[in-house]
């Protein structure tokens, strides 16, 4: 199998679809952002502050190149499934870095999904690329959680499907749900 990327915007589920994804498939499961949190010991807010997006994609671009230059030898298993984080496709090096050794899966979700979603979880306010957006305010609102995200999506919704060898459309699924299709792609089902 070798390694399968799971991509897509915040909020769409990534971590938790993949940990039970990994789980019914029997492989190892990596999440690229629980990673470098463990590496520099801050949370991805703390990077952020101290170092801004482009200093946090430099890590992000170097801990991700060191986990796939280590697969298949002792230290990781050569069957993985890799949790991306949602912004780490607008790095071209990491961009290049995933297209090179990784099948990607993108976990694609409407907006509304995405805002109900990250509202839920009340990971809105963690989350440095949603600094600024109310998720409070009406959806029409030009600060509202919605606006930020569409407008963020209408960049990175192509990267995201450039880079696709499968793209799952998951709204209205819970997270079962899309992990059992994930499965089906792997058997061929």
């Amino acid at each position: 199998m070798a390694v399968w990327a799971l991509i897509g915007f915040m909020g769409c589920g990534k971590s938790s679809i993949g940990r039970t994804a990994a789980k019914m498939l029997g492989v190892a499961f990596i999440d690229l952002d629980e990673e470098i949190v463990r590496r520099c010991g801050k949370s991805i807010p703390e990077i952020f502050s101290a170092i801004g997006e482009a200093g946090f994609r430099a890590i992000e671009r170097e801990t991700l190149a060191e986990l796939l230059s280590r697969k298949g030898k002792a230290q990781l298993p050569s069957d993985i499934l890799l949790s991306l984080g949602g912004g780490t496709l607008t790095d071209e090096g990491s961009r290049e870095l995933v297209k090179k050794n990784c099948k990607c899966i993108y976990l694609r979700a409407t907006v509304e999904t995405l805002a109900a979603n990250l509202r839920w979880e009340g990971e809105a306010a963690s989350r440095p690329m949603l600094a600024g957006a109310d998720p409070k305010a009406p959806a029409e609102s030009p600060d509202s959680l919605e606006s930020r995200i569409a407008s963020m999506m209408a960049a990175r919704g192509p990267v995201y499907e450039k880079a696709a060898d499968i793209i799952l459309d998951i709204d209205g699924l819970d997270y079962s749900d899309v992990a059992r299709q994930i499965l089906n792609c792997f058997s061929g089902k």
